[in-house]
């Protein structure tokens, strides 16, 4: 009898240790993020090598139902395709989500880098390798890619911006930030200070640093809302900068936070819309 009991014990354990041992389907499970989404990130193709390192998609905020179904698809891939007759800039490019299921336009790459791909006439010899997806609770999205090319077009494709002229958007953050330089200064040469000064800039002028993330949000804002497909996505009429920087300002006021404002651009057509009726599409 004592056997008896000592055998059913011993199965008992081990059949609660055993469903111990399989977590439920949705345990340790990351809801909102996908490394590369469903898929492994894609191995770089022999003869290639990166060209440009992790970046964001660019303009994803506008175009949130077609990143979410890219983000539910599967066998996700990205690929980019020059957009010449874009109105705020001839050298726009896109990045398009494929999936199972079909594409998606999921906004662009970066301007600068655009315009470098454009220059050295490298965008035939180069493409995204899809890094990561992103989705918070409050549906904040963000896909990250890495700019891929064939190694024989690397050298063409760095030297490009040696010898360019400083660009405005760096000119405005050096002067923000009283830094000083030569006029003669190169694209590149400015690049280096910003990184050097950008470092500790938060942590040193946290006030000022405040101050730096408002102009730089009422610019990107602007540049956005300059494209006639973004300001389609809103039914908006194109805002002055003025206008922008009253209404993030008004929102600023009422205790939005400015990462709130960022990452939802609706609130911002809304303030808009309240304070400038005219600008309704």
């Amino acid at each position: 009898m004592v056997w008896l009991l000592v055998a059913l014990t011993v199965v008992v354990l081990y059949l609660f240790s055993k469903g111990k041992s399989k977590p439920s389907k949705n345990e340790n499970k990351p809801r909102t993020t996908n490394p590369a989404g469903k898929n492994a990130i894609e191995s770089i193709r022999k003869g290639f090598q990166i060209f440009a390192p992790n970046m964001s998609v660019e303009g994803i905020q506008f175009r949130k139902d077609a990143a979410n179904q890219f983000i539910d698809d599967s066998n996700q891939q990205l690929k980019l395709e020059s957009e010449p007759n874009n109105e705020a800039d001839k050298n726009a490019i896109k990045v398009i989500g494929i999936g199972s299921r079909g594409q998606y336009h999921l906004g662009y790459v970066p301007k600068e880098l655009a315009l470098k791909l454009g220059s050295t006439q490298t965008l035939p010899y180069v493409y995204a390798r899809l890094i990561r997806t992103y989705r918070s609770e409050q549906n904040y999205i963000d896909i990250t890619f890495q700019i891929i090319g064939q190694k024989d077009k690397k050298e063409l494709f760095d030297n490009y911006e040696l010898n360019l002229p400083i660009t405005s958007s760096q000119k405005t953050y050096l002067k923000f930030w009283k830094i000083k330089y030569d006029e003669n200064i190169t694209t590149s040469t400015a690049n280096k200070l910003i990184s050097e000064h950008y470092k500790n800039a938060e942590s040193n002028e946290p006030e000022k640093w405040i101050e730096w993330a408002r102009l730089e949000s009422i610019a990107e804002i602007y540049e956005n809302f300059s494209d006639k497909d973004e300001r389609e996505q809103y039914d908006i009429k194109k805002p002055t900068k003025k206008q922008i920087e009253a209404s993030v300002d008004a929102l600023l006021d009422e205790g939005v936070k400015l990462d709130a404002i960022q990452d939802n651009y609706q609130i911002v057509v809304d303030k808009l819309t309240a304070l400038f009726p005219q600008l309704e599409s």
